[in-house]
């Protein structure tokens, strides 16, 4: 049930219908029900329910066992926080660890055929920080069905974002009346997500798909302008879906944190990654960069760095800190390689120069600002090169193809009109980005510009969008994550 399909709309009518109709007070019920079927709609089985309900069974125990138990409250939350990061880890990454030793240790170990349930990398932390919530008292929370429904709700299943469940408590707790507004602005919010992913994402992928397996035909500025415009496809089919996930979840009454804040408009590495991917990047900060940091090994480093190297010194220990960081950021995305290094290890290494240069150009003119929004743009593009190949190896095949000046400049495989569509809609998205506040200001001063708003956006979507009953619109890059 893709984010895009019919399917899954006439799904959310429905839960919506079950949601209004119940009782105030069993509302949430409503809700946990839809989100089971979703589950088992998704392709799921007996032996993923076990995965799921491992996890929550750990994490509703160990909230009981922390309020009943104080003495006890630290071992329940590190045995937890192990047991969700256990099953975390066979799932996702022992293929990984196995294929690795295969090669290094020559080894001849088979790989685990057991898929992880959908969502499970989504689910897996935000259990972590519901137990670690309840640890600090900030949660005290005994339905185990309200906890469930928080664990396993399904717009954000496939893609996220990674939510707290204080977003969810207060509907959880006493839902809101229907308001029609709620349904409307979570509507135009879905629409806008649908444009991206099925006008622009899909329109991209052909391009970028073509190029990428015609590179000994094509010239290095061809090549160059897909790696480009997989940027554009990687975003607009992430924030797409979580856009769509944002609707929904408005026509629900609940509002959910935002996932990316114009990212194309930063002039750094490190400000681009505060505005993409917001939810992961807030629960790594809090969970493992800062308490790392603030580590006794860490803290006794930065005094032995301090005394060898003068208040310099006092950054290496954050550069490790931050090196870790990174490399479970990039392990989190994929049990592969080429993840690690594309979302982990590059972006630490444009990290760490930029901060080599951070006293230099502080105060930027409007030129310079827009040079180092090329630069960051040219940087993050190129790293996802290799989140974008089969491997590393084809990574850098890709790469070496910007040198070799040869090959067919012309745009044959792609059609003009497809092209004026992809130039225009990138237009329209910067500038909506740019606007964002501004245009969400405007569509709530006026119910008919509204309407107009969701007229326009039904009828572009119809007419341009990339669908049809070849079109799997579930496959969505991040959803695999």
């Amino acid at each position: 049930m893709g984010l895009t399909n019919l399917t899954f709309f006439l799904f959310v009518i429905i839960s919506l219908t079950f949601y209004y109709l119940l009782p105030r007070k069993y509302s949430y019920i409503g809700l946990l029900l839809s989100n089971i079927i979703f589950l088992f709609y998704n392709n799921f089985s007996i032996e993923k329910l076990v995965f799921v309900l491992v996890i929550f069974l750990t994490s509703f125990l160990s909230s009981i066992l922390m309020v009943h138990f104080e003495k006890k409250k630290k071992i329940a939350l590190v045995v937890s926080i192990f047991i969700i990061l256990f099953e975390l880890i066979y799932l996702k990454y022992t293929n990984l660890f196995l294929t690795t030793s295969n090669i290094i240790f020559k080894t001849n170990f088979s790989l685990i055929k057991t898929s992880a349930p959908i969502g499970l990398s989504y689910y897996s932390l935000m259990m972590i920080s519901f137990i670690v919530s309840s640890y600090y008292g900030e949660i005290e929370e005994k339905n185990p069905l309200k906890i469930g429904t928080f664990m396993i709700y399904f717009p954000t299943l496939t893609s996220g974002p990674l939510i707290k469940y204080n977003n969810l408590k207060e509907k959880l707790d006493t839902r809101v009346k229907f308001d029609i507004n709620n349904i409307f602005n979570g509507f135009v919010r879905s629409l806008w997500g649908l444009f991206k992913v099925l006008v622009i994402s899909t329109r991209l992928n052909l391009f970028v798909s073509h190029v990428y397996a015609n590179l000994d035909a094509l010239n290095p500025i061809i090549i160059l302008l897909a790696i480009f415009l997989y940027t554009f496809e990687l975003y607009t089919n992430f924030s797409g879906s979580i856009d769509i996930i944002m609707g929904v979840s408005k026509m629900f009454g609940i509002t959910l944190p935002e996932n990316f804040k114009n990212p194309f408009a930063s002039t750094t590495i490190t400000e681009f990654w505060r505005v993409w991917h917001i939810t992961l990047g807030d629960f790594l900060r809090d969970y493992i960069f800062y308490p790392l940091l603030k580590s006794k090994v860490m803290q006794n480093l930065t005094k032995k760095c301090k005394s060898l190297f003068g208040k310099k010194g006092k950054k290496i220990p954050v550069f490790i800190s931050m090196f870790i960081l990174w490399l479970i950021i990039g392990i989190w995305h994929g049990g592969e390689y080429k993840y690690i290094l594309a979302s982990g290890i590059l972006q630490f290494i444009f990290i760490f120069i930029e901060d080599l240069f951070s006293s230099v150009n502080k105060k930027r003119s409007t030129i310079a600002r827009l040079i180092c929004i090329i630069r960051t743009f040219t940087l993050f593009s190129l790293s996802m090169v290799f989140f974008r190949a089969t491997n590393i190896q084809e990574g850098i095949d890709i790469l070496k193809h910007l040198f070799i000046f040869n090959g067919d400049l012309t745009i044959n495989f792609i059609t003009i009109f497809d092209l004026i569509v992809i130039l225009i809609s990138l237009i329209i998205l910067l500038i909506v980005d740019n606007k964002m506040d501004k245009v969400k200001e405007i569509i709530n001063k006026s119910k008919e510009l509204r309407l107009s708003i969701i007229c326009t956006l039904i009828l572009i979507v119809l007419l341009f969008g990339n669908y049809g009953l070849n079109f799997v619109a579930s496959d969505f890059i991040y959803g695999k994550f």
